[in-house]
């Protein structure tokens, strides 16, 4: 697990950074606070869905399966209704474009890094 956080921290730090790139660009400018709202959630999500898997995968891939697609579940929950909630309350503005580009920079950056992970740690625990 300590070996997972150290990675996990320099994985965050540069997604951090892209994050802080791309909003640099002055048509994303209006989707910053969401962006990095979804970055907060996503890192949480990320961090207890590894957790969940390391105390409960036991070496059997549908274990495995159960984890990863709920991870994957919960997530399009969570950011569809952080969607609907920051598009109703913030005003958020017209173009979809503003806030699709910041969002898939960190849902495909967290579940590319969420997925290596999980298989490596299911890899690890079958012994494969």
């Amino acid at each position: 697990m300590k070996k997972f956080l150290i990675t996990y921290l320099v994985f965050t730090f540069l997604v951090a950074c892209a994050l802080w790139g791309i909003l640099q660009i002055p048509v994303l400018h209006p989707a910053s606070s969401f962006a990095w709202i979804c970055f907060a959630v996503f890192f949480i999500l990320t961090l207890l869905t590894f957790w969940m898997a390391a105390r409960n995968m036991e070496g059997r891939f549908q274990q495995f399966m159960n984890i990863f697609f709920g991870g994957i579940i919960i997530k399009l929950f969570v950011t569809g209704a952080m969607v609907l909630i920051y598009k109703s309350v913030a005003g958020a503005p017209e173009q979809s474009f503003v806030l699709i580009a910041p969002f898939a920079l960190i849902y495909f950056s967290f579940l590319g890094f969420e997925t290596s992970q999980l298989l490596r740690l299911n890899r690890k625990q079958t012994g494969s």
